[in-house]
C-alpha cells in the first residue's frame, strides 16, 4: 500500500510541468521567508513597545515618589520639624503631631517599578524611605510620651486649682495655671527621659533632610536618562 502511494505521488509530480512546479516551490519558499520576516518584525516591535512601557513606568514612579517624599517632608517641617530642630539638643518636645497609618502609599505601591531604575538611585530611595519610616515611628513615640506628660500636668493643675486661685486671684489664675502646667509636664518628661525620644526625632529628621537634598538631583538626572532611553528605543523601532 505504501509503495503504491509513493508511486501515485511520483506520477502526479511528473504530470505537473516543470515550470509550474518550480514557480510553486519558489513561491512557497518566498512566502515562507516573508511570513518569518513579518513575524520577527512584529515580535521586535512588541518587544520595543514593552520596553518603552517599562521605561515610562519607571519614570512615572520616580516623579510620584519625588512628589510624595517632598510633600511629606514639607508638611513635617512646617507643622513640627522647624520647632523641634530649633530646640536645644536633648530637650523634650511636648508638641503632638497627628500621623496617619498610611504615610507612604505611593512608594509602597510602586516598589515593583524600582527594578527598572538605576540601582544607585533606587538604593537612595529605599534608604530615605527607611529613615522616614524610622522618623514616623519616633514621632509616634514622642506623641505618646507628650500625651502622658500633658495628662500628668493637667491632673496636677486640677488637684491644686483651689490653692492657685487663692494665691493668684481670679485675674491671674490662667497664667499661673499655665506656669504650673508647663513645670509639671517638663518634670515628668525628665522622669521618663523624654529628651532622648525627642532627640532621636531630631537626629532622624536631619538625616532625612540631608538625604532628600541628595536624592532630588539624582532623581532628576535619572528621569532625564530615562527620557533619552525612551527616545532611543522609539527611534530605533520606529514606534510612535
Amino acid at each position: 500500500m505504501g509503495e503504491e502511494l509513493i508511486e501515485f505521488f511520483m506520477e502526479l509530480l511528473r504530470s505537473i510541468p516543470f515550470k509550474e512546479l518550480a514557480v510553486g516551490v519558489l513561491g512557497a519558499i518566498i512566502g515562507g521567508r516573508f511570513t518569518l520576516k513579518g513575524a520577527r518584525e512584529s515580535h521586535a516591535l512588541e518587544f520595543a513597545r514593552e520596553k518603552v512601557r517599562s521605561l515610562e513606568g519607571a519614570k512615572r514612579a520616580l516623579v510620584l515618589i519625588q512628589i510624595e517624599i517632598t510633600a511629606a517632608w514639607d508638611v513635617f517641617y512646617s507643622e513640627y520639624g522647624e520647632e523641634i530642630l530649633a530646640e536645644e539638643e536633648g530637650t523634650p518636645n511636648l508638641s503632638i503631631l497627628p500621623l496617619s497609618d498610611s504615610n507612604f502609599v505611593v512608594y509602597e505601591s510602586l516598589l515593583g517599578e524600582l527594578s527598572s531604575i538605576d540601582s544607585d538611585v533606587s538604593g537612595m530611595i529605599v534608604r530615605i524611605y527607611s529613615r522616614a519610616r524610622g522618623l514616623v515611628e519616633n514621632i509616634k513615640l514622642n506623641n505618646q510620651e507628650a500625651e502622658q506628660c500633658c495628662k500628668i500636668a493637667s491632673e496636677y493643675v486640677q488637684s491644686i486649682d483651689k490653692d492657685l486661685l487663692s494665691i493668684a486671684g481670679s485675674r491671674a489664675d490662667e497664667s499661673v495655671r499655665a506656669e504650673h502646667y508647663s513645670m509639671k509636664a517638663l518634670e515628668h518628661a525628665e522622669i521618663i527621659n523624654m529628651g532622648n525620644t525627642s532627640q532621636a526625632v531630631r537626629d532622624l529628621a536631619r538625616e532625612v533632610n540631608v538625604s532628600l537634598d541628595l536624592l532630588k538631583p539624582a532623581i532628576e538626572k535619572a528621569i532625564s536618562h530615562l527620557d533619552e532611553q525612551i527616545l532611543l528605543v522609539r527611534d530605533r523601532s520606529k514606534i510612535g
